[in-house]
């Protein structure tokens, strides 16, 4: 055994289950510290690098900074996946230390051995604390945005039985930075108290948390390993079976034709081709363009180019038809950030002024989302041929006018502020 240089004492490294912990645990709060930055900070600090110049801040920051802007919300979800293998490896630790008592510390004063103690405590108790708190953020958030575990669609991480409450929500956020900022000084303390023995005292003290090195390796008690992983590894299949439950327990949306049709007040002077036609969306997600459909609609229209003056179409949608080609944003819509289907079922569009210019034909209208109605411009093309028609056109919407995703995303980071709405009809005249 290795001989401190100073207090001529015998010391042992830390067994090598709790080395490998140690190391796991720390750097997934370092990732997590650095992960939870960015998420508040990337945009203003996006925005102060654009007005910088390059003596003060080098281009791989820039670059740095521009990135976890452009993929906030995928470093958001990774955030959340992190703090649950912290927590974990975090139960994991605890049960091996109550398992394997740690080795003897190096000679040091009252006040450092205090200083030690209280610090260890604390740390554990963060360990431990932090990531259940922001279980309880994504839990009891409006947004209800699922945890995909690794970001992987069939791994859903469930959410506590907490009632959803925005107030629940911040006061649960603000206690999370707030001991995620106590991580930082723990942190100084740590790293400092064994920079100080291993430097100042001559002990070495970082040998002792080392895989590799001159000092023997605590003896691993009996059945640690297993009990330690069995008890961890357990706590998170059962959740995940608990949430796989739930999922496949909840009644499935009714698909197109199991839903009820939805029709207008008045007859149409055209009968849609419902196989031809269809009605789909366009968002922007963390820059990238994301398709969505539309599923069970009907329209009713009276139109007749020679007499444009006299149209008008209605078109009514089933918001709860309506989905998204990115799940994480899907799963929300039906929610109060979203179309919020269990208030207002039912999305409509009234376009009655019609014209013709050389560039095609315009319609305008409303459209009542929500609850609320903004208006709508509608571009589009007209070709009949022996009473069969086909239109095609597009309308852009503002999803922050009817307040969709303001709560999760009001400035429009990743989830883009326009909806382009396409629509193709083919229809007969009756």
């Amino acid at each position: 055994m290795a001989k401190s240089r100073r207090h001529k004492i015998q010391l042992v490294a830390y067994s090598r289950g709790a080395i490998v912990l140690h190391w796991l645990i720390a750097l997934g709060i370092i990732a997590q510290l650095v992960m939870g930055f960015l998420m508040v900070r990337a945009a203003p600090l996006a925005a102060t690098t654009q007005e910088s110049s390059s003596s003060f801040l080098t281009s791989a920051v820039v670059r740095t900074i521009q990135f976890a802007q452009q993929n906030q919300f995928f470093i958001f979800q990774w955030h959340k996946t992190i703090g649950i293998l912290v927590l974990f490896l975090s139960i994991a630790r605890i049960i091996w230390r109550l398992m394997n008592k740690p080795p003897e510390k190096a000679p040091m004063s009252a006040f450092e051995k205090i200083t030690s103690d209280i610090v260890v405590f604390f740390f554990y108790v963060l360990m431990i604390t932090v990531p259940v708190i922001g279980w309880i953020i994504v839990s009891t958030s409006p947004t209800q945005f699922p945890t995909r575990l690794f970001l992987l669609p069939d791994l859903v991480w469930p959410n506590l039985p907490l009632a959803i409450d925005s107030n629940t929500e911040q006061a649960a956020a603000n206690a999370h930075a707030l001991l995620a900022y106590s991580f930082v000084l723990l942190l100084f303390l740590h790293i400092g108290g064994a920079l100080k023995h291993s430097i100042f005292d001559r002990v070495p003290e970082l040998s002792r948390m080392s895989l590799i090195g001159k000092l023997h390796h605590k003896k691993t008690a009996r059945g640690s390993v297993i009990i330690s992983s069995l008890f961890a590894l357990l706590l998170g299949a059962g959740a995940l079976l608990f949430s796989h439950y739930n999922q496949s327990s909840t009644p499935a949306a009714a698909t197109d034709a199991q839903q009820a049709p939805v029709t207008g007040t008045t007859q149409s002077d055209w009968v849609v081709d419902k196989q031809k036609s269809t009605l789909s969306y366009e968002v922007a997600f963390s820059g990238e363009p994301v398709s969505g459909t539309i599923g069970n609609w009907d329209a009713i229209i009276h139109f007749n180019p020679a007499a444009p003056q006299k149209a008008r179409a209605d078109i009514a949608i089933d918001a709860n038809s309506i989905n998204y080609g990115h799940p994480y944003v899907a799963d929300s819509l039906p929610g109060t950030d979203g179309f919020d289907t269990a208030e207002y079922p039912q999305v409509r569009a009234v376009l009655d002024h019609f014209s013709k210019d050389q560039n095609g034909w315009q319609a305008t209208g409303t459209i009542t989302i929500r609850g609320k109605t903004r208006p709508l411009t509608l571009n589009f093309t007209y070709q009949e041929n022996n009473g069969h028609a086909i239109i095609q056109g597009s309308a852009d919407i503002d999803r922050l006018a009817f307040d969709l995703g303001r709560q999760n995303d009001a400035s429009g980071t990743w989830l883009g502020k326009t909806v382009r709405v396409d629509l193709v009809l083919e229809a007969d005249r009756k």
